[in-house]
């Protein structure tokens, strides 16, 4: 079930759990507290949102984020340790 992240559709901001989400700006907040994100850690978090209690493999999610390009130094992985600093 292989999906590519569609930017343009997911642009509207929406909320994950606290936080609201800004996929337009990459951009986090949480009350007064705002942090920009790269915009390939933007579409990882977009693509894990819109793929929710689902066990994603690492091809898929380099499949979906970085549309079949050869990517080298797992980035895939550079990207989930950003998001999980949030």
């Amino acid at each position: 079930m292989e999906q590519n992240v569609d930017r343009e559709s997911l642009d509207s901001p929406f909320y994950l759990g606290y936080f609201l989400i800004e996929p337009d700006i990459n951009r986090i907040s949480q009350g007064p507290t705002q942090i920009y994100v790269q915009p390939k850690v933007m579409d990882v978090l977009i693509f894990f949102c819109s793929n929710p209690n689902r066990l994603i493999s690492s091809d898929e999610l380099i499949e979906a984020c970085w549309g079949g390009q050869y990517v080298s130094d797992n980035p895939d992985h550079k990207c989930i340790a950003q998001v999980r600093k949030l």
